[in-house]
């Protein structure tokens, strides 16, 4: 997901504005950046509204996140996989995997721990699994966002 957020992103400090319209992102996606067809531009869109990192407004499209803070590579060139809803991991799994690599401890256990954190300091489960990550000396920087995405998404669906 990192990956999608930093193509959006891009997309919007390169025009240096907030709004964007359909046309526009997709002309830039497409046509400007050349990273994908027009067609799969579109799907780009459709996957940033569907795990509501962009939102319709009456001026046309809103990032959710902060994209202006975001660093981006110099030389990105986001790959075809992101515009696949179904490749996109779950946040927790994603963090789960990376302390199972990283320690050899087994996902269960991980995950146990993660539990007991988030029952001890009462935070989402993301901010537990990040402090576990932390924990076991993991960057955490490409989670940060991701999770904010994420606790943000969840709290919108309660205030409706």
């Amino acid at each position: 997901m990192e990956q999608l957020m930093q193509a959006l992103g891009y997309l919007f400090q390169r025009k240096g504005t907030d709004v964007l319209s359909e046309k526009e992102l997709i002309l830039s996606a497409s046509m400007d950046m050349g990273w994908f067809s027009p067609d799969e531009a579109k799907q780009l869109i459709e996957v940033g509204l569907e795990l509501k990192l962009l939102y319709k407004t009456e001026g046309g499209l809103k990032p959710t996140f902060d994209y202006k803070s975001l660093e981006i590579p110099i030389d990105l060139t986001p790959k075809k996989n992101i515009l696949q809803l179904e490749s996109q991991e779950p946040l927790l799994l994603s963090i789960v995997r990376n302390i199972d690599e990283k320690t050899g401890l087994e996902r269960n256990e991980i995950m146990a721990e993660i539990n007991k954190k988030q029952d001890a300091l009462n935070v989402e489960i993301e901010v537990a699994a990040i402090l576990i990550a932390q924990k076991y000396e993991l960057d955490i920087s490409g989670f940060l966002r991701e999770a904010e995405s994420e606790i943000y998404k969840r709290a919108e669906k309660i205030k409706r």
